[in-house]
């Protein structure tokens, strides 16, 4: 999945006063022959970071 650049902008805005944004995205897999073989959803969410908070602390 890949988000442009009015997508990321978007979400940018909608989190720059510290809420969340949710979002699902659909995409539809081909096999090799052009065949729909799958569709596929995922739900994106994304917060900006917290002051103060160690990603990398978080991590290990």
């Amino acid at each position: 999945m890949e988000l442009d650049a009015a997508q990321a902008e978007e979400i940018r805005l909608a989190t720059s006063d510290g809420d969340k944004s949710i979002t699902t995205h659909t995409t539809t897999i081909h096999d090799a022959d052009g065949n729909v073989v799958a569709r596929a959803t995922q739900d994106v969410y994304v917060r900006q970071l917290r002051p103060g908070l160690d990603v990398g602390a978080a991590r290990s």
